[in-house]
């Protein structure tokens, strides 16, 4: 498929493998969300063999996390070179964020609107694998037995395939006294 720029390269090992072997900036796309919206990623080469992951949208309704994530893609395209191979998904949850754009009243409140997938969906950071385990694309299911949205399971794939060395997750905060960076 072509996008409007760039040529859109839909995600697989294989491609992932010739992206890191070509060490040539890349837009991806990772898979669609559950409404057919395109989840974007995008690959910039490092000067080292490490990697580095990095994922704005896991809640919808941190909008800033997605606008931080698209200023570092600016920046890497513009030329700043990184230590790491970079993978970064700007909206990993676009469903979700289309919610809250739409929703703009809502945004910072505690109603959390486009926050969650649907009302009885599980936190997204929740999502993952029993502590220790590797993710099995076969399982549809998180530590607790509850459902692993598509969005998550394709960046578990992801995961298990770039091997990331670090990992960041952009999110938003409405009270300034607890932002910062965390190591969990």
């Amino acid at each position: 498929r072509t996008g409007s720029k760039n040529k859109e390269l839909n995600f697989s090992d294989e491609l992932l493998r010739k992206l890191l072997q070509q060490r040539k900036a890349a837009r991806f796309l990772l898979g669609q969300s559950r409404k057919k919206q395109n989840i974007e990623a995008w690959y910039f080469p490092g000067s080292s063999d490490k990697n580095a992951l990095v994922i704005g949208g896991v809640h919808g309704t941190e909008l800033s996390g997605i606008e931080v994530a698209k200023t570092l893609i600016e920046k890497l395209a513009g030329g700043i070179q990184s230590h790491y191979h970079v993978i970064i998904i700007p909206c990993l949850f676009a469903d979700n964020a289309s919610v809250a754009r739409n929703n703009p009243i809502e945004i910072g409140s505690v109603a959390n609107i486009g926050r969650y997938s649907f009302s009885t969906a599980a936190d997204p950071n929740r999502q993952m694998p029993s502590p220790g385990e590797p993710f099995d694309e076969s399982e549809t299911i998180d530590h607790l037995g509850r459902e692993i949205e598509k969005e998550n399971r394709l960046l578990l794939k992801l995961i298990n395939v770039f091997k990331p060395e670090r990992i960041a997750s952009i999110h938003g905060i409405r009270d300034l006294k607890y932002a910062g960076i965390y190591a969990d």
